[in-house]
């Protein structure tokens, strides 16, 4: 083993990656690079903190626009590897890795993406070098402001739990109430507990009765039926709020649901979307989720909104919705009745005759609205293969005939949904 020559200490809220050895070859080669550009001084600290992630993106805004990624010289078993990611744009661009000295912030960040060749393991690490911790913390909250500011009118998607590729951003569409196809129940209730919810008047209340100010909404229902089509409308409503969708891969933990919640609490107002939370749940111990969920702070009255959608709610353990805090509104997203099948369909379809709209209609009664678009996009298809460049009736009654079998096909090989509505207890109960 290395000796190192100078302190290493640990700050943040991370853990020193698989490998000893590896964190203390890497840890000495960073060493030796401070010492040969005179920055001796700097005290070398271990660092995988979440918020940095993108700092090479932020050098403009920070001011330090000529700084510029170099490499460190590490002896060490395996290969270093280069990054790739994708911008705003979804244009490839490549990831720094190795020394990005920030002069003017008195900061330097080091990163590493290794190859283990003898096992194959690939290893993120980070460390990050400086007089004191202090100014890792002037450097971390202008990082988080620039970063608040970005987050308006973006997403910001969370993925997996190593690596730049965690976290990146995508553009949130503008769109008006007309854009949204729901029931006009569903639409209030949105409307009053999500966007509702960071007005002025409702802050006001939470703050004077001193109410942790916060709230979870739990949104339910077969898949297809515009649970994501919602979500989508709260976050163009709300353009200036920071808004994170977690969407867990394979390789997402405990650790990082962590990290996500602190990066959440300390945005706000802010919301956190959660799609799929049974799936969540499958990588995530139902009791470490809510033991992290219960330790943000609930002392905070900057507003937290946490939204979550599940397709099987009978499959989620009673403990996620029986405390405040958690999940304390639910709302059920069903099929679209006869009337939503109208609307959606004559928007799809504006030139289609009373009499085949009527019969659409109601021979899709129980399906979604991702089935109502399946049959626009077959009856379609069916009129490509026939050479024609206009859908006829026929067109669209055997794509109707097509889905609906095939919808009650799939329907044989789930379960049958619970006897009482989610979250409510039936009367045999009592």
């Amino acid at each position: 083993m290395l000796n190192l020559s100078k302190e290493v200490a640990s700050v943040g809220h991370a853990f020193f990656p698989r490998g000893v050895l590896l964190a203390e070859q890497l840890s000495a080669a960073l060493r030796a690079y401070l010492d040969q550009n005179e920055l001796e001084h700097y005290v070398a600290y271990h660092w995988d903190d979440f918020e940095l992630q993108e700092i090479g993106d932020m050098l403009e805004e920070l001011g330090e626009k000529g700084a510029e990624w170099r490499s460190i010289p590490a002896v060490t078993a395996g290969e270093p590897m280069a990054g790739i990611s994708t911008d705003d744009e979804n244009k490839l661009k490549q990831i720094g890795f190795g020394a990005l000295h920030l002069p003017r912030r008195d900061v330097l960040v080091a990163r590493w993406l290794w190859l283990d060749t003898k096992y194959y393991n690939e290893t993120h690490f980070w460390m990050i070098a400086a007089p004191s911790v202090a100014h890792i913390e002037r450097l971390r909250a202008d990082v988080l402001a620039i970063r608040r500011q970005k987050a308006k009118a973006q997403w910001q998607i969370v993925r997996g739990a190593e690596g730049p590729a965690c976290y990146e951003h995508s553009p949130r569409d503008a769109a008006s109430s007309d854009d949204l196809v729901i029931d006009a129940g569903i639409y209030e209730r949105i409307e009053n507990d999500a966007i509702g919810f960071f007005s002025d008047p409702v802050a006001r209340l939470y703050r004077s009765l001193k109410v942790p100010y916060r709230r979870g909404i739990l949104m339910y229902g077969p898949p297809g039926n515009g649970k994501t089509s919602i979500i989508r409308w709260i976050g163009a409503q709300l353009p200036s709020l920071p808004m994170m969708l977690l969407r867990p891969n394979q390789n997402f933990d405990t650790d990082m649901l962590e990290a996500v919640l602190t990066h959440w609490r300390e945005q706000a107002p802010a919301a956190l979307i959660i799609e799929d939370l049974d799936w969540l749940l499958q990588r995530v111990n139902v009791s470490n989720f809510l033991n992290a969920l219960d330790g943000v702070e609930s002392n905070r009255n900057d507003g937290l909104l946490l939204i979550a959608t599940t397709n099987h709610p009978e499959k989620l353990d009673p403990a996620v919705n029986n405390r405040p805090g958690r999940f304390d509104v639910m709302i059920e997203v069903p099929p679209p009745n006869d009337e939503l099948r109208r609307r959606y369909l004559i928007r799809k379809l504006p030139a289609l005759e009373a009499a085949m709209l009527d019969e659409l209609a109601r021979g899709t009664d129980g399906l979604s609205f991702c089935h109502l678009i399946e049959i626009v996009r077959l009856s379609g298809m069916i009129a490509i293969s026939k050479g024609r460049e206009d859908r006829t009736d026929d067109d669209l009654r055997r794509a109707m005939q097509l889905v609906a079998h095939a919808h009650t096909a799939a329907e044989k090989n789930f379960a049958p949904p619970p006897d009482s509505p989610f979250g409510l207890r039936s009367k045999k109960q009592g």
